[in-house]
């Protein structure tokens, strides 16, 4: 009786976890994630408080949203995720993601050849009510050298963004300006 009562309650409970998957749901963010490109992808930035990754897929690097549901993943491919292409000559790539359910704006990247970069430091400019306000916004680059940053204006008003990368004694070692 212990035994089919155990093995009742393995065939529910295995018989869930398969609803999720059924669903597109999968245990953990990289297999979600192989729908994109067959498992060939690799995992540089996952942050779950706003369901949002930075993946690289051979030379792209792409910043996507993801749904979580009971601890399981889901990624469905043309939800909104944007990507740019690694230039290996310029240490510095960059593009910009809008999350499709909250409308938050990230400037994300990756930095190359730069291995002392520790943290990136990124000030814009815009007009709000006819006034010129100046935002500063700084984040830490990860162990895979990729940093995201939320942005609180669309970029469409953004004029005179800056790029300082800072290494680990806090000096500045690269700078890139736009207008």
């Amino acid at each position: 009786m212990k035994k089919q009562t155990m093995y009742l309650l393995f065939v529910f409970v295995f018989g869930l976890s398969g609803c999720n998957t059924a669903k597109g749901y999968y245990p953990s963010l990289e297999e979600a994630l192989s729908v994109y490109s067959d498992g060939e992808e690799s995992l540089l930035y996952q942050n779950d408080k706003n369901q949002t990754a930075v993946f690289q897929y051979k030379n792209n690097v792409v910043m996507c949203f993801y749904e979580m549901e009971n601890g399981t993943y889901k990624f469905e491919e043309g939800n909104g995720e944007t990507s740019f292409y690694i230039n290996r000559a310029d240490p510095f790539n960059y593009h910009y993601f809008t999350h499709p359910e909250t409308n938050q704006l990230y400037f994300f990247g990756t930095v190359q050849k730069l291995k002392n970069a520790e943290k990136i430091t990124v000030t814009y400019s815009y007009t709000y009510e006819n006034e010129q306000v100046s935002e500063q916004k700084e984040e830490n680059i990860n162990e895979h050298n990729i940093f995201v940053i939320p942005l609180n204006r669309e970029l469409t008003e953004i004029k005179n963004i800056s790029y300082k990368l800072y290494d680990t004694n806090g000096e500045m070692i690269k700078e890139i300006e736009r207008k």
